[in-house]
């Protein structure tokens, strides 16, 4: 069967701006007794029932209900992102769960940027990163495909695919045959491509999409989560700093014999001089009240503040 490429309107626009990632793993799920997908991609052929129905066993040899694996694996996704992980242990589980998420999947990465440069990546087997790995030496392949059209891109053989020669002689002979490269989104924009690969033909574009989207969603949670973590802790920091200005404040005006605001003034002028944060002298003051080390240069920072404030130039 000759390789074949398609095209789908982009994963951002499938789904609501902001779709909630339980959701997107629920509809997931579901798709092993109804389709919830977007549009199937131009060209794709839909695998065989056999492929599509089959089901993971546990220990015991039994099935488990359809789609259980991979509502697991999608709920410790949420999970990471909820629990403030960072990137790459996001992209890590992704390319990890792909396997249960989309069946005929043997192998997956997940990455950042550009293909070719990524800024982060993650594969769950060598198998991945061997065809990751094949593409950026022969500059072509289905992920730089995805990523430079923002469409889903896939192929039944890469060692046979005539769009990309110099991948199909570094794949021939491989262990990997069909492939799925579809781009990661945050909004409008591709900001990665998740790439999963099969033993043998018969990966379903559709389940690759899907996924995409609920892995664009859980990297888009995990950037705001993170977000929300560095704005409360500079407000932790500033909340700290303004208490320990407050409390310098009164210990500094007490030893020059000044009033809060010329202390503070003597705290600014001092700051300027040293090359040093407010915060930082008001911390040091605070955290020894009856040290009197800094008086002698609080003292010349004072009367130099008075003299700005008084409109004459200081000598």
């Amino acid at each position: 069967m000759s390789a074949q490429s398609s095209s789908t309107p982009s994963a951002s626009s499938a789904q609501p701006a902001g779709a909630c990632p339980v959701q997107l793993a629920s509809e997931l799920a579901a798709t092993d007794r109804e389709h919830v997908v977007p549009q199937r991609p131009r060209g794709a052929v839909r695998p065989s029932p056999e492929a599509a129905e089959a089901a993971p066993a546990d220990g015991r040899g039994t099935a488990e209900p359809a789609g259980a694996a991979a509502l697991r694996s999608l709920a410790h996704l949420v999970q990471l992102a909820a629990g403030g992980a960072d990137g790459h242990a996001v992209l890590a589980a992704a390319a990890a769960a792909a396997s249960a998420a989309v069946p005929g999947v043997t192998s997956a990465s997940a990455s950042t940027g550009h293909p070719s440069q990524p800024t982060d990546s993650a594969a769950d087997s060598a198998q991945a990163q061997a065809v990751d790995g094949a593409q950026w030496a022969a500059d072509e392949g289905p992920a730089l495909l995805a990523h430079s059209t923002g469409e889903p891109i896939w192929s039944e053989d890469l060692s046979s695919d005539p769009r990309w020669s110099r991948l199909a002689r570094r794949t021939a002979g491989g262990q990997v045959r069909s492939a799925a490269s579809v781009p990661l989104r945050s909004g409008d924009d591709v900001v990665g491509v998740l790439n999963a690969y099969g033993s043998a033909p018969g990966l379903d574009p559709d389940r690759v999409a899907a996924y995409a989207e609920v892995v664009s969603a859980v990297l888009g949670a995990a950037r705001r989560t993170a977000h929300l973590a560095s704005e409360v802790e500079n407000l932790t920091l500033a909340m700290q700093s303004r208490a320990a200005i407050e409390q310098a404040k009164g210990a500094v005006a007490s030893r020059l014999g000044c009033t809060a605001e010329e202390a503070f003034g003597a705290m600014v002028v001092m700051s300027q001089d040293r090359n040093v944060k407010v915060r930082d002298i008001g911390l040091l003051v605070a955290a020894a009240p009856s040290d009197t080390t800094l008086d002698e240069p609080l003292r010349a920072a004072l009367a130099r503040a008075r003299q700005r404030a008084a409109g004459r130039p200081h000598a």
